[in-house]
């Protein structure tokens, strides 16, 4: 589906369900930073999230970083939920059990270029996740400061990364969102997961560009699929089925 055709339909749903779910009247998809968070999700995120990052974005329906979190938060909720499910993206089961997650991971230094979401599993495996819902690129870094952040951070992280090489800074920045998560693969144990629905056909066909080593893309449906074949509480059912209804059935 194209972009505008697909953010077009996010949008106008987006709008039905603050309208007629959270009964807030109103056009557009605006709305408090609790009511962003389905059922008691708002008090679980404030377990997990502990920046103040998230005021910039929090308040709108159609944000895939909440969109990721509400995605995420009832998985870590769930120790062997959270360890089957990593392991199916990575199609490892050796990674034991999550013991670290943070939120908006600042990497490089960088504030205004923070992960969506980084896990670290007991055997050392490394995970960074990137959410992207309605947008149509993964973006570049044509800043008046890119230089500057080239020469101080960035070309660092590449000479570490075991993808990248000898990629130029030009190459880099062009498709900066990829090149700079790829880049912070430092070994055979880091990965980096796009998350996205794959009917958005901008970025299917921007992903099929890349072919690096621990670069994983997965379809947000299939993993709605995955999560509603196991054995769930008839609570985390009901959550998962209202985030399908929430984010999916647009």
């Amino acid at each position: 589906m194209r972009q505008d055709e697909l953010n077009n339909r996010i949008e106008e749903h987006l709008e039905r369900y603050k309208n007629e779910v959270l009964k807030i009247d109103g056009e557009g998809t605006l709305v408090e930073l609790k009511d962003n968070f389905i059922n008691d999700g708002f008090n679980v995120f404030e377990k997990y999230y502990h920046g103040d990052e998230i005021k910039r974005y929090g308040n709108d329906l159609k944000s895939s970083k909440v969109m990721g979190m509400n995605l995420f938060l009832p998985i870590l909720e769930n120790k062997k939920l959270a360890t089957d499910f990593i392991s199916h993206i990575l199609e490892r089961d050796d990674l034991g059990e999550v013991t670290h997650v943070e939120f908006d991971k600042v990497v490089n230094n960088d504030v205004n270029n923070s992960m969506d979401l980084y896990v670290e599993m007991s055997s050392g495996v490394r995970i960074y996740f990137e959410f992207t819902y309605w947008e149509d690129h993964f973006g570049s870094f044509n800043g008046e400061n890119n230089q500057d952040m080239w020469e101080k951070e960035f070309s660092k992280q590449v000479e570490k990364s075991f993808n990248l090489g000898d990629i130029t800074r030009e190459d880099f920045c062009k498709n900066f969102r990829i090149n700079r998560n790829v880049s912070i693969l430092e070994n055979k144990n880091d990965y980096t997961v796009f998350i996205y629905p794959f009917e958005n056909d901008p970025l299917k066909e921007r992903m099929e560009e890349f072919d690096y080593e621990n670069l994983i893309e997965i379809d947000l449906h299939e993993i709605l699929y995955f999560i509603l074949k196991r054995d769930l509480t008839e609570e985390e059912e009901e959550y998962f089925r209202e985030f399908s209804r929430k984010y999916l059935i647009y």
